[in-house]
């Protein structure tokens, strides 16, 4: 009997394992074409100007940050 819980457990450690990794390359491929189509129709849309200004601005009080810094 201790042979048969000892085969299951190490069914299920395989099972668990298989079953995660099909699901993180499912979740990463299902990401990859997501995230492809939407940047793919911001592209078209012309870009996102407000989103693209507020990391510039970002950019610029870190560079301003750092030379008072120095």
């Amino acid at each position: 009997m201790n042979d048969i819980k000892k085969e299951s457990v190490i069914q299920k450690v395989k099972d668990g394992f298989w079953r995660g990794l099909g699901t993180a390359i499912g979740l990463t491929i299902g990401f990859a074409i997501v995230s492809t189509l939407l940047i793919n129709l911001i592209r078209l849309g012309g870009g996102l100007p407000i989103v693209g200004n507020f990391f510039a601005s970002i950019v610029d009080v870190t560079q301003v940050s750092l030379e008072r810094r120095n």
